[in-house]
């Protein structure tokens, strides 16, 4: 049961974090380019003519504002649920409505690749000019976060087998399993990033390679939280501590919320951004 006072302020830290202060700041940012970069001095950063920018943050601002007060009205009833209740419910409440709290956030990204699309498909230049320098895994990504990450991934497989007396259960083989899944998933976006097509056509090499370092550093975090999450899951079931289950979702959806926007927001700073290159007579 969310008994305890934490539960409470972690959740609504959480409903502020992703609903209200990291939308105003992505609207804010996002009008602040506007701003220092209109269509008339940088048409390539706008591939769509006649389109109202500031109605879709609107809109974006909206969906933020109902998810908000839906996630008040939720968490009280979350907490008056468990109060009548006999057990332990609704653990999964702050990871499931976080991912709702999410999906704004994935729209946005949805509209951005659309742009970008854009931006690719009326790229008229006939001479391009491309980075041959190769990109290398080490060259992007602190080591000892590296061995950090790794060292995360098998302390939670360790504890995993130590509890379960190195039998391979299957709640065992499925934990880790989830955890080898998530890795992956976090090697390959990693992968992607340093091998794969430049999605903005215009996008400076330098400007490339700092928000690379950048996302890659975000993923490894991302990937010690989740090894440390599935550790800390594990921990309190084996030591009958499930009511405090519900707390630890909502760390750790906070920790996500922190290091895969907030850090992004923060380390990726518009006045670094080398905007020349979208004015229609820049030559590099």
């Amino acid at each position: 049961m969310p008994d305890n006072i934490l539960f409470y302020l972690l959740f609504s830290t959480q409903l502020i974090l992703l609903s209200y202060y990291y939308p105003s700041k992505i609207i804010k940012r996002i009008r602040l380019v506007h701003q220092l970069c209109p269509r008339e001095t940088h048409p390539r950063l706008y591939s769509q003519a006649n389109v109202n920018y500031d109605k879709g943050l609107q809109k974006y601002r909206l969906a933020n504002a109902i998810i908000l007060v839906l996630g008040v009205v939720l968490m009280f009833f979350v907490g008056y649920w468990d109060s009548q209740s006999v057990g332990k419910t609704g653990e999964a409440f702050p990871i499931f409505f976080g991912l709702f709290q999410f999906m704004p956030f994935f729209f946005m990204e949805f509209l951005g690749f659309k742009e970008l699309r854009n931006m690719r498909n009326n790229d008229q230049r006939k001479i391009k000019k491309a980075d041959l320098k190769p990109r290398l895994f080490s060259q992007y990504a602190p080591m000892n976060l590296v061995g950090l990450t790794i060292a995360s991934y098998l302390l939670c497989i360790g504890f995993e087998l130590y509890i379960a007396d190195s039998v391979w259960q299957m709640k065992t083989l499925t934990i880790i399993i989830t955890l080898t899944l998530c890795n992956l998933l976090y090697m390959g976006i990693i992968f992607w990033h340093l091998h794969g097509n430049k999605l903005d056509p215009y996008q400076s090499s330098d400007d490339r390679r700092r928000q690379t370092k950048i996302i890659i550093k975000s993923l490894l975090i991302t990937s010690i939280a989740t090894s440390v999450y599935f550790t800390g899951t594990a921990a309190l079931q084996h030591f009958q501590l499930e009511r405090f289950e519900i707390t630890l979702n909502c760390f750790y959806m906070l920790i996500i919320a922190v290091v895969g926007v907030g850090f992004l927001l923060k380390e990726i700073r518009v006045e670094e951004i080398n905007f020349d290159v979208y004015k229609a007579d820049y030559k590099a």
